[in-house]
């Protein structure tokens, strides 16, 4: 490659990169990688091409295979046969358990169930280990991330054992709503979530994040009926079904930021553990929008803020979970206003079309006389973290409302 000109693999790293398909992270570690490797190749003394051959012949005939020509274990991130064939498999494996420990219960008896679960867990992790061993990551983590629903199986006979939950089986109190009942989930949730959280600590790994992310959601919700109890009914249950939901969020939120900072100081990218608590937090925040949505003319309006907040939200960190929820918002505030406010007026589709033939005709237009401001907006994608203010502060609202209405 001669002086100045323009690397191909440089500039396919740099539209890679506007193109959302690697992150900011990833494509400094294959700059770094390609520089090492033009290094090696510059650096290279006479006849080290021999010697290569020569170790290339020397390890074929011992049988050894060439470092380089070994494949990887584990396949790209992303959603692929592998990745789909390992969820499965621990769908498969979670069903199966709580499918065996919850029915023979009254057979097993506490003390049996616990030792089931315990040898369940021994066995887990030391297949973790040992594949984490061979370089099979995914697989390791997907082991790790199976003990955690075992932690929620030992609480109950821990509880079962000690008294604090009542006699009978687990199935038997799944519908309970008593505050009682609630404390005593929330207590397996809280054992639940440190277990998930040391394992964190210890193996950080994406798929970690999914248990997390069940059991906060969880948590939100027995510690809203500890508090609430079955007077959790009208404006108090909605108030707290929303205030679930946005703590999911605020705890994605502050992850990202860890994540983040994280990413500069170390510059290790092995995932993205944010993903998943976003995913659940926006799920969670429909459901518990849904019944405000219902009872309150504003909090309809309210929609068409708060899928634009989502959009431009997804435009500064790069997030598709905000742009489809966001998408989703809107789509859902255009249905409320069709069905409900403007049933009668025959213009409002035809200004909506309008409108929207407008937008796309306006973007053309300032990408064609204002190149260099897109490429400013792209590139400053995924630089920011979402604001405090938009997860902390509809969290604390959503709770002084739940205390009003207590």
């Amino acid at each position: 490659m001669t002086p100045g000109s323009i690397d191909p693999i440089e500039n396919l790293l740099d539209r890679a990169l506007e193109r959302g398909i690697i992150d900011d992270a990833l494509r400094q570690s294959l700059g770094s990688l390609q520089h090492e490797l033009m290094d090696g190749s510059a650096s290279a003394q006479p006849g080290a091409g021999a010697t290569r051959e020569g170790d290339n012949a020397l390890a074929a005939s011992s049988g050894a295979a060439d470092p380089l020509t070994v494949p990887a274990r584990d396949p790209a991130p992303g959603l692929n046969s592998v990745t789909v064939a390992y969820v499965v498999g621990a769908m498969l494996v979670v069903f199966a358990s709580f499918w065996f420990l919850v029915e023979r219960w009254d057979r097993l008896g506490a003390w049996g169930v616990l030792l089931v679960a315990g040898a369940y867990m021994a066995v887990l992790l030391r297949a973790h280990v040992w594949l984490d061993r061979r370089g099979f990551r995914h697989a390791s983590a997907i082991a790790l991330m199976l003990v955690v629903p075992l932690v929620t199986i030992l609480a109950w006979c821990l509880e079962n054992v000690t008294g604090f939950w009542p006699a009978g089986t687990v199935s038997e109190y799944i519908g309970d709503s008593s505050r009682p009942m609630a404390l005593q989930w929330a207590a397996a949730d809280v054992a639940t979530l440190l277990a998930a959280v040391a394992l964190f600590h210890w193996r950080p790994s994406v798929a970690l994040t999914v248990p997390i992310t069940i059991v906060l959601w969880a948590l939100g919700f027995h510690v809203s009926g500890a508090i609430a109890g079955t007077s959790a009914a009208g404006a108090l249950d909605r108030w707290l079904m929303l205030a679930d939901g946005l703590l999911v969020c605020t705890v994605a939120g502050e992850v990202d930021r860890w994540q983040t900072r994280r990413r500069a100081s170390t510059g290790e990218g092995d995932g993205d553990f944010a993903f998943f608590l976003w995913l659940g937090g926006l799920l969670a925040l429909v459901v518990g929008y849904v019944p405000i949505w219902t009872q309150s003319g504003a909090w309809r309006h309210l929609l068409l803020g708060v899928a634009a907040t989502l959009i431009v939200v997804s435009l500064r960190t790069r997030r598709r979970t905000h742009l489809a929820f966001g998408l989703l918002a809107l789509f859902g505030y255009l249905a409320y206003l069709a069905m409900d406010v403007f049933k009668a007026y025959l213009s409002i589709p035809v200004a909506l079309a309008i409108l929207g033939l407008l937008l796309i005709l306006a973007t053309v237009w300032v990408q064609r006389r204002f190149p260099i401001l897109v490429q400013r907006v792209n590139a400053e994608r995924g630089s920011t973290a979402i604001p405090r203010i938009l997860t902390w502060g509809p969290l604390l609202y959503a709770m002084a409302m739940a205390r009003v209405a207590l």
